[in-house]
């Protein structure tokens, strides 16, 4: 349907997302939470959607069909997903600038969102096969970074984010 869709994308986008100045690593892009007592190696970015919106665009609902299966299509629907990106990040005991190097990663996940491809066409919904498209990824976002705290028997910081994503999808109903 096209909440998976939405979300599916996003994921993809943040996928071994390069992280500028950490030497190589790259960004985990979970749909599953991860453990929250487990400290990664990488930072993580657990994406879910959270809420959204639906209109319909033009023409009159299908005469008939099966729900879901996108038969008898008969005008268009506009949905605003907005698919939140809960960033996790367990500081290197390397890095003498954590509270620098943090907002780097926050940033990183809202750029890879604004340059994302605009519009991505033809994308096509594992459960029901429905296409649509997905515009306008990343043109409104927020961002809210948590104070620093420690974690797994004192010996570490965890640092973390929120990052609100807004995407948009059209598809035929």
């Amino acid at each position: 349907m096209p909440i998976a869709t939405a979300l599916t994308h996003v994921h993809s986008l943040l996928e071994n997302l390069p992280l500028p100045g950490f030497g190589g690593s790259t960004l985990l892009a979970v749909i599953d939470p991860p453990d929250p007592q487990t400290e990664q190696q990488n930072a993580v970015a657990y994406v879910w959607p959270t809420a959204g919106d639906e209109k319909r665009e033009s023409l009159p609902r299908p005469q008939q069909g099966t729900p879901g299966t996108g038969s008898t299509q008969a005008g268009h629907k506009q949905m605003e997903h907005r698919v939140d990106v809960w960033l996790m990040w367990w500081r290197d005991q390397g890095d003498l600038t954590p509270s620098i190097s943090f907002p780097v990663i926050v940033d990183a996940v809202m750029d890879a969102m604004r340059c994302s491809v605009d519009a991505a066409y033809n994308l096509q919904d594992s459960a029901t096969f429905r296409y649509s498209t997905l515009f306008s990824i990343g043109e409104n976002m927020a961002y809210e970074i948590a104070t620093p705290r420690t974690e797994l028997n004192q010996r570490s910081m965890l640092y973390e984010a929120l990052v609100k994503v807004i995407a948009k999808e059209s598809f035929q109903a």
